[in-house]
């Protein structure tokens, strides 16, 4: 079966707006915006959320809901995908942010996360 993709409508995400920065922007007092994804795959929906916690609490956050439930959460921090000078930069944070959330809809097509 081949799994479908969309993007959830909602103005929290999108790939899209992903990519729009401002050059030299920092990120010191901000939480970036999140990604959202809705998978229907193997007869199965699937929601994968991934969000910042912004500086104070310096992790990305992925997580993996089926029917209102988390199956599997991934936390990331800062330090273990930015380089230090990167860490309060948003284009940084947005990319590892999107490198994340991409990562686990490729492991959960694959089979290999769940």
């Amino acid at each position: 079966m081949r799994p479908i993709f969309r993007q959830r409508a909602e103005p929290v995400v999108s790939l899209r707006n992903s990519l729009e920065y401002v050059p030299g922007q920092s990120h010191i007092n901000n939480v970036e915006k999140g990604f959202n994804s809705d998978i229907s795959w193997r007869g199965a929906q699937y929601h994968v959320q991934t969000e910042d916690w912004g500086l104070n609490n310096p992790y990305l956050v992925s997580r993996v809901f089926h029917n209102g439930a988390v199956l599997k959460s991934v936390k990331t921090a800062y330090h273990e995908v930015l380089p230090e000078n990167a860490r309060t930069e948003s284009k940084a944070i947005r990319l590892a942010m999107k490198i994340q959330h991409q990562q686990i809809l490729d492991l959960l097509l694959s089979g290999q996360l769940l």
